[in-house]
């Protein structure tokens, strides 16, 4: 291949697969304002309500746990197809539910679905992109699967207030239809390279059982307390199916992930870095919403328009800032973006008592451009320092990290207001503490993760 040269055929691949994660995500994140209309309509609490994108989180999580198997075990185009079409599937039982569980069934579909399409498209980048524009495509990626968060929320609210929630879902199929159709003709042909010959399942069931465990335990802490027994006793269930997690890993050669890759320090300060970025990015954008909604007493289609001018210039710049990587290295966006977060969490922690349209508007935008300068960037930089048969499981590992840090992101956040809520019976004092305490806890994390960039940027330097 020519160094520069891309194939048409590379370059649709990586559009259309990118487009089932954006359905997935949008989907996802549009249900964040429709919550309590969910809520009514089925007749159970939000707390119940809320695991239509838990349960989602969840389940991509896992899934993505498996990326690695699955793009060695089947080619390109059979992992598209299986994603549109299970994404199909999902979209039909959620567009037709009159039951709450037909509704967690088909969110678990487009979960499953979203699961394969986000690794499998930036595989195709490792794979097929010359190293000279790696920076480029994955912000091209980040782009992709930034957007929907950026727009899901208005295209909810709309949604939500003109017609009903049914149509989220109903919308979605015409464009699956026509991506399906595209991918028909357009998606390249590869083969499997059947690198591995046997599945981990038990690897598999120890991760998924830790994943959920820490998950449903930090809800429990919402429901009954963080000194309740119930939060207690769960959290040591988790920690000790951690410990079996751990010791399945180190007797077992055949894992689903190398987690080998982990014990190379500048790969788990990215893996971490990557975790923290996707915590503070959807946990702030299930906050925003339910402050704007009870504080400054708007609908939720506004809601979601006070978060779109940020998520959109931030997706949008996503490419520019991957061409920023490839011309400097990395360290250089990687700062920028951390930096801006971190100042985007102060204030809003600092307004927290005296928030207001502009300043979510603000802080919010701030916020969005730091993540464009972080989220592609920090990929892009791990992936050069594994080999190119490991370009597969550090894909999995991060995307593992990505989407686990936006599940534990959302419960924990809601669990910090909805403990609350146990003692404080006035909803605005409520929320606004609550809030406040969000805002410090993710403002501690994001200044930690910009300590994780000097960090490696020190330990390049002396390994250089």
């Amino acid at each position: 291949m020519n160094e520069l040269k891309i194939s048409s055929e590379t370059k649709f691949s990586i559009y259309i697969i990118g487009a089932i994660s954006f359905m997935g995500i949008l989907v996802e994140t549009s249900l964040n304002v429709a919550m309590t209309t969910l809520s009514n309509y089925f007749d159970v609490t939000v707390g119940i309500v809320q695991w239509v994108t838990t349960i989602y989180l969840l389940l991509v999580t896992i899934m993505m746990g498996a990326a690695a198997f699955l793009m060695h075990t089947f080619s390109v185009r059979k992992l598209f197809f299986a994603a549109i079409f299970t994404f199909l599937f999902g979209t039909f039982l959620c567009s037709i539910a009159n039951i709450f569980i037909i509704l967690l069934l088909g969110r678990m579909a487009q979960a499953i679905a979203t699961g394969i399409s986000t690794p499998l498209m930036f595989q195709i980048i490792f794979d097929r992109i010359p190293r000279k524009k790696i920076g480029l495509y994955n912000g091209i990626a980040t782009m992709i699967v930034t957007l929907a968060p950026a727009l899901g929320p208005s295209y909810g609210g709309i949604l939500n207030t003109i017609l009903n929630w049914r149509y989220i879902f109903i919308f979605m199929f015409p464009v699956s239809f026509l991506i399906a159709m595209i991918g028909y003709f357009k998606i390249y042909k590869s083969k499997a390279s059947n690198h591995r010959k046997k599945f981990d399942w038990l690897g598999m069931m120890w991760l998924s059982l830790t994943l959920i465990s820490f998950v449903y335990a930090f809800s429990l802490a919402g429901t009954y307390d963080w000194l309740s027994f119930e939060f207690i006793v769960m959290l040591l269930i988790s920690m000790i199916l951690v410990f079996i997690l751990i010791c399945h890993i180190r007797r077992t050669s055949n894992n689903i992930m190398d987690y080998r890759l982990l014990r190379n320090t500048l790969i788990r300060r990215h893996f971490i870095n990557y975790f923290i970025i996707s915590f503070i990015n959807i946990g702030i954008a299930f906050v925003i919403p339910m402050v704007s909604e009870i504080s400054l007493h708007v609908s939720s289609m506004t809601a979601g328009f006070l978060i779109l001018p940020g998520a959109v210039l931030g997706s949008l710049i996503a490419p520019i800032t991957g061409k920023i990587l490839d011309k400097y290295g990395a360290y250089l966006p990687l700062i920028i973006g951390n930096a801006l977060i971190l100042f985007s969490l102060i204030g809003f922690t600092f307004f927290a008592y005296e928030i207001s349209i502009v300043f979510i508007i603000i802080f919010y935008l701030i916020l969005r451009v730091g993540i464009a300068f972080s989220f592609g960037n920090v990929m892009s930089s791990a992936s050069e320092l594994v080999e190119a048969q490991q370009k597969g499981d550090i894909n999995a590992i991060l995307n593992v990290s990505q989407q686990y840090g936006g599940s534990l992101g959302t419960v924990l956040v809601a669990a910090i207001i909805s403990s609350l809520q146990l003692s404080n019976s006035d909803t605005l004092e409520t929320i606004r503490i609550g809030s406040m305490l969000d805002y410090i806890l993710l403002t501690i994390l994001a200044a930690y993760a910009l300590l994780l960039v000097f960090s490696n940027q020190r330990t390049e330097k002396k390994q250089k």
